[in-house]
């Protein structure tokens, strides 16, 4: 994002793949708070973002890869707060988590849109926030990490449907902040975030 006196706006930037220059710049101040663009995937000639207005509305936009904004999606105002922080693609779909606020409880909120950005199916777990997802090609499962009702590290499994198949907490000696995922060949999936690396 861009900071502007009392004010930050979304800032996406377009760089030239051989030399990294600066192609293009697309910036936009959807409200006087805090909007912040916090993820994105690239399908089919179409670029994703996700972010928030205000950190209260959680906002899903879609691009060509000229960056002409061609759809968004803002989704309801809430009391404290909703903020998207993770998103994947099948290439069929996208997926995405975040946290969201319920009767002023913060919650785990994980998407399945189209790629017209309608919304499919939405999971729900209180008392838990999501900050990273991924797409375990080997298996072809959802994988999504975040913090458990002990502020702990939660990782929970879905199908593509988003029904939760497995979940289980990581015990660690340290204070760690989940801030994404990835998988090897065999399907191992590696937790990085502030603090420490997990296998």
């Amino acid at each position: 994002y861009d900071s502007i006196p009392g004010d930050e706006e979304w800032r996406i930037e377009m760089r030239d793949k051989a030399t990294g220059k600066l192609v293009r710049i697309w910036t936009y101040n959807p409200t006087k708070y805090d909007d912040r663009l916090t993820g994105c995937v690239v399908v089919n000639n179409r670029l994703y973002a996700i972010g928030t207005a205000g950190l209260r509305r959680w906002a899903i936009l879609m691009f060509d890869l000229n960056l002409t904004l061609l759809k968004s999606d803002y989704g309801e105002p809430r009391d404290i707060i909703a903020l998207p922080r993770g998103i994947t693609t099948d290439g069929k779909y996208i997926y995405i988590t975040g946290i969201d606020e319920r009767d002023r409880n913060y919650e785990l909120r994980v998407e399945k849109r189209d790629l017209n950005l309608t919304l499919v199916k939405v999971y729900m777990k209180g008392k838990t926030i999501g900050l990273a997802i991924g797409l375990n090609k080997i298996t072809g499962n959802i994988w999504v990490v975040g913090e458990g009702e002990n502020r702990g590290i939660s990782l929970w499994i879905f199908d593509r449907d988003l029904n939760n198949i497995a979940s289980t907490n990581i015990s660690v000696r340290a204070t760690v902040i989940p801030l994404g995922i990835v998988f090897d060949e065999l399907g191992n999936g590696y937790l990085y975030g502030f603090g420490v690396i997990i296998k």
